[in-house]
C-alpha cells in the first residue's frame, strides 16, 4: 500500500558502516477530521504520569503483567514546538524519575547530546519538586547535573521540569548521529535531556564512531506542535491530534523504550505491510519509492525470520525512515534510520551495490530491536553485546530468506571486515573508546559475529538456538553484561566456555 500524507506528525552503534540500527515505531496518517481529533486530543500538561494505559495498547503482549517493575521506570512527557525556521524548536520536559537503587540519590545527571554537535540544546530552567535548581554543566555542556533539593530515598520519585531550546545543525548530508536539518528533513535523535543508566552516570564522553548513550528503558508521551504541511514519522501510537490556524498538534506514546527518535519532512511517501500483529511502515522521498519498497520488504522478512528465532517483536508498529545523515543506518526502538544515499539504487559504496548495502543495513537495524532495544547493554563499555549478535542475526536472515550461497556471501564479508586489521587477535570485549575507528568496524562487526558463530558450533546449533531465545526472554527490558551472557550460555549447554571467551572476548 502506498499512501501520500499531506499533514504533519512526530530512533546502536552508529558506525562507519552503521548498517546497524534499530527501533520500533509508528508513523501517523491523518484523515483530516478536525472535529473528531479535537474531541480525543490528549493535553500532555494535565496527563497523569502514572497512567500506563497508552503503552499497553502499543505492546503485542501484556508486558506489565510479566514485568510489573516497569511501572517504576522513568517517564518522560515531552513537548516540542517546531518554529520558523523549523530548525529552531522550543521544548519542555516533564520527567518522573524513581530511585531504583538501594542508596540515596542526591543528584541526577542528564546527557545533552545536541551540544556535542554543531547544533545545541540550550537549557532555560530546571525545577525539581517545584523548587528551582541551578544546573551545573560539564563536558562541553553535554552533561547537566541537577542537585536534588532533598536526597531521594530508594523507591521515592522526583518530578523534574526542564525548559529548553533546540537548534538543529544544517548540513548537506546530515549530522552523523541523526540530529540535524538536511534535505528538508528534521532529524531529531536524542533531542531531549536523557537520564543515563545508573551504572553509566560517570561514563566518559562517547566517541563519534559508535553509539552514544547507555540507558534503561523508559516511557514517553510526546506532544508536537508543527506546521500542517509537515509529515511526522515517530515510534509508538497516536493518542490524538488537532488542527488550528495552519498548525497541527499530535500526541504519541512510546515505551518501554531506551530512547526516542522522530523525523519530520514535507515530501515523504509511506508504504506499509502487516507482519502478524505489527504494521511496518517505510518512509522516503517521492522519487525513492522503489528503494523504500525494498527496505520495507527486507524489514518484514527480517521481522518474520528473527521473530521465529529470537521470540516475538514486542510492538505493534515498526517504522523505517530514509533521511539524509552521515552514517548508513541508526537504530532506535521501533524506528530505524536509513541513509537516504542508499536509496539511489544505481550507486555502489566501496564496491558494494547500494541495493545490497540497503538490505544488509536494514536487517542489521531490525536485529537491534532485540539486541539493544529489548535486551540492553552498556553500548559504551561493552558494544559487542549488541553489535555482534545483530550482525550474526543478519547472517541468519540471509540463511532463512535465501539459503546457502547468499548466506555464505554475507558470512565471508565478516572475514573481509576482520581482514582490515590483518585478522589481528584483538579482543571483541573492549570498551568502544579503546578501538580506533578501523579496529572498531573490523573487530566488533567482523570478529564479533564470528565469535558468536564459534559459540554456536561449540554449544551445538540446537542448544545454541534455545539459548538465544532464552537469553532474550530472560533479559527482556533489562541490561546484561558479558559475564551474564557467558553464564546464561553455560547454563544452557551445561558446559564450560571460559576458554572460548578468553580466546575471543577477553584476551
Amino acid at each position: 500500500m502506498v499512501t501520500r500524507i499531506g499533514l504533519l506528525v512526530r530512533g546502536q552503534g552508529v558506525h562507519a558502516l552503521r548498517c546497524c540500527l534499530a527501533v520500533l515505531g509508528l508513523v501517523f496518517v491523518f484523515s483530516g477530521c478536525a472535529g473528531r481529533d479535537q474531541r480525543r486530543f490528549v493535553e500532555l500538561d494535565s496527563y497523569d504520569m502514572d497512567d500506563f494505559e497508552p503503552f499497553r495498547k502499543l505492546l503485542v503482549e501484556d508486558e506489565f503483567a510479566e514485568h510489573p517493575e516497569l511501572i517504576e521506570r522513568t517517564v518522560y512527557h515531552l513537548q516540542f514546538t517546531i518554529g520558523d525556521p523549523p530548525s529552531q524548536i522550543s521544548a519542555r520536559a516533564r520527567i518522573r524519575y524513581t530511585n531504583q537503587e538501594s542508596e540515596l540519590v542526591r543528584e541526577i545527571p542528564f546527557f545533552l547530546y545536541p551540544n556535542l554537535t554543531p547544533g545545541s540544546l540550550d537549557v532555560k530552567s530546571v525545577t525539581i519538586n517545584d523548587v528551582a535548581v541551578e544546573p551545573e554543566f560539564r563536558d562541553r555542556r553535554s552533561r547537566l547535573l541537577a542537585r536534588l533539593p532533598e536526597p531521594l530515598e530508594p523507591a521515592q520519585s522526583a518530578s523534574i521540569h526542564i525548559e529548553y531550546q533546540l537548534s538543529l545543525p544544517a548540513t548537506e548530508e546530515g549530522e552523523y548521529g541523526g540530529f540535524g536539518y538536511a534535505g528538508g528533513v528534521l532529524s531529531l535523535a536524542y533531542s531531549y535531556p536523557i537520564i543515563p543508566a545508573y551504572a553509566g552516570w560517570d561514563h566518559p564522553l562517547p566517541v563519534p564512531y559508535g553509539d552514544f548513550i547507555f540507558t534503561e528503558v523508559s516511557f514517553y508521551l510526546v506532544q508536537i506542535s508543527m506546521p500542517e504541511e509537515l509529515i511526522l514519522a515517530a515510534p509508538g501510537i497516536e493518542l490524538g491530534s488537532r488542527q488550528s490556524e495552519g498548525r497541527r498538534e499530535v500526541t504519541v506514546a512510546m515505551g518501554p523504550s531506551r530512547d526516542l527518535y522522530m523525523a519530520l519532512g514535507r515530501d515523504l511517501v509511506v508504504q506499509s505491510e502487516q507482519v502478524g500483529k505489527t504494521e511496518v511502515r517505510s518512509f522516503a522521498g517521492r522519487e525513492e519509492e522503489a528503494a523504500s519498497r525494498r527496505a520495507l520488504s527486507t524489514a518484514t522478512a527480517a521481522l518474520g525470520s528473527l521473530g521465529e528465532r529470537l521470540g516475538p517483536y514486542p510492538y505493534t508498529t515498526l517504522t523505517l525512515v530514509g533521511v539524509p545523515f552521515a552514517a548508513f543506518g541508526l537504530e532506535f526502538p521501533g524506528i530505524i534510520l536509513l541513509a537516504r544515499r542508499l536509496y539511489d539504487l544505481s550507486q555502489n559504496y566501496s564496491g558494494v551495490p547500494a541495493p545490497v548495502l540497503l538490505e544488509a543495513t536494514t536487517t542489521h537495524e531490525v536485529a537491534h530491536q532485540w539486541f539493544y532495544a529489548s535486551v540492553g547493554n552498556d553500548q559504551l563499555l561493552e558494544p559487542w553485546l549488541d553489535e555482534a549478535p545483530a550482525q550474526y542475526a543478519t547472517w541468519l536472515y540471509y540463511k532463512d530468506r535465501y539459503g546457502g550461497s547468499a548466506a555464505q556471501g554475507f558470512f565471508q564479508s565478516l572475514y573481509e571486515r576482520w581482514d582490515r586489521v590483518g585478522r589481528a587477535q584483538i579482543p571483541i570485549g573492549r570498551p568502544l573508546a579503546d578501538y580506533t575507528p578501523k579496529e572498531y568496524g573490523a573487530i566488533v562487526y567482523g570478529r564479533g559475529p564470528l565469535f558468536i558463530h564459534a559459540l554456536s558450533e561449540q554449544m551445538g546449533e540446537e542448544v545454541f538456538d534455545r539459548f538465544m531465545k532464552e537469553y532474550v526472554k530472560t533479559y527482556e527490558w533489562e541490561i546484561v553484561d558479558s559475564l551474564e551472557f557467558e553464564a546464561t550460555a553455560e547454563a544452557a549447554c551445561s558446559c564450560q566456555l571460559d576458554d572460548l571467551f578468553d580466546q575471543w572476548v577477553w584476551n
